[in-house]
């Protein structure tokens, strides 16, 4: 086989097209091998798992790979316009991959810290076809869409958990200062319990990207917001009882049983069962009753 000077004139334009530089005094087979891999290359890097495409057939490539010398140079050159359209193909999707990428795997994260919000549903359902149908690449972008919608749930639900703590505490907190035993503490002696004993503040960390949403529902789940929120009170009857007890060291703190009264008998004994309680605590010291 013989290449004429045209031949090598486009074969080296064609090698260009992928980035392969190819000088006069190249040689054109090394360039050859060059270039067929970049396009293996460009064809891996647009395909993937789900929801990228299906990789893509490279049979023709790898034919190509298999031959040597002047007669893989023509067989190039003949297929120069395929090769040249498959090679843009595959770079404008290996692009758009890296790309969307990214926003895909926002969406994940968004979909497993929100799996138990019914809010979500819809978007679970629309990224599972998606997925299911590898259209990740396609003309219209269906997941951004998603990121932005499944974000404004989770930063809705996030925002009223914070505000339902921030107000719980803040009661809490006022029960604390307005108890006796509190009250006749010293500024010292109030600080050194309250950093002992911290009643933790609401987090106020930003919740404006996603990124930021993400760290703040990985650091506190949802799931975890009710759980926080009601031990807070545990956490101010520790505070009083040590009160108690800095003011008179005898004092000892009791917890009523809990129980479930249905008739007026069920009160009268549950009453009875807790004054026995109380007697007997009372007979050795003071008594905080939480």
């Amino acid at each position: 086989v013989t290449l004429t000077a045209k031949d090598k004139i486009a074969l080296r334009g064609l090698f260009q097209t992928v980035g392969i530089a190819c000088k006069l005094e190249d040689d054109l087979n090394a360039r050859a091998s060059d270039y067929l891999g970049k396009l293996l290359e460009l064809a891996g890097k647009a395909v993937g798992d789900a929801p990228l495409p299906a990789r893509s057939a490279t049979t023709a490539i790898e034919d190509l790979r298999r031959l040597a010398g002047n007669e893989q140079l023509a067989k190039i050159l003949e297929q120069h316009a395929v090769l040249k359209a498959q090679a843009s193909e595959w770079k404008q999707a290996a692009d758009l991959a890296t790309k969307r990428l990214p926003a895909w795997g926002t969406l994940v994260a968004l979909r497993r810290i929100g799996a138990d919000v019914p809010e979500l549903a819809g978007i679970h359902s629309s990224a599972a076809a998606i997925e299911k149908e590898r259209r990740l690449l396609d003309p219209q972008d269906h997941v951004a869409p998603l990121v932005r919608e499944a974000a404004e749930v989770l930063r809705k639900e996030l925002t009223a958990r914070r505000q339902e703590y921030r107000e719980v505490r803040e009661r809490e907190l006022q029960r604390l200062e307005q108890n006796e035993s509190w009250k006749k503490l010293t500024e010292d002696q109030r600080r050194l319990l309250r950093s002992s004993h911290p009643v933790p503040d609401a987090e106020s960390s930003s919740l404006g990207s996603e990124e930021e949403l993400i760290a703040a529902l990985q650091a506190t789940p949802l799931r975890q917001w009710a759980d926080r929120r009601d031990a807070l009170a545990g956490r101010v009857d520790k505070l009083l009882g040590e009160a108690a007890r800095l003011l008179e060291p005898a004092v000892q703190q009791v917890r009523l049983g809990g129980a479930t009264l249905r008739t007026e008998a069920d009160v009268k004994g549950w009453l009875a069962a807790q004054e026995q309680v109380l007697l007997a605590k009372i007979k050795t010291g003071p008594v905080v009753v939480s």
